[in-house]
């Protein structure tokens, strides 16, 4: 959809950051909820159509320290193991804080989502 020297995509796209212990942080929870905020206002100064943030639990809590900096922002849960198990995440505020809109579960030994 974009030309090759876009500097912008033709559409306001939604954006998940990535909080996976996979990932590179730091051993410091507050340089990460720093890095964290620096990517939300980067992405919302270039007017994406949303921000959230994708996690399970116990690694976001491992990253941030269990910050509740974003309690604004959509929470993308992983981590149930059955459809039954992410619809019961969708039942509860995400480890933002907010909202979960979308739940994580394994099913045929790949990973599928519910919309909350």
């Amino acid at each position: 959809w974009a030309e090759p020297d876009a500097t912008r995509t033709p559409v306001a796209n939604a954006w998940w950051l990535d909080v996976e212990t996979a990932n590179s942080w730091r051993s410091d929870p507050t340089l990460n909820v720093a890095a964290l905020h620096g990517a939300v206002d980067y992405l919302e100064s270039m007017e994406v159509a949303s921000v959230g943030f994708y996690s399970a639990p116990r690694m976001w809590y491992a990253i941030t320290g269990w910050t509740d900096e974003f309690a604004d922002y959509p929470s993308w849960v992983a981590g149930a193991s059955t459809l039954s198990g992410a619809l019961d995440v969708c039942r509860g505020d995400g480890f933002t804080g907010g909202p979960v809109v979308m739940a994580q579960f394994q099913q045929d030994g790949l990973d599928a989502n519910v919309t909350c």
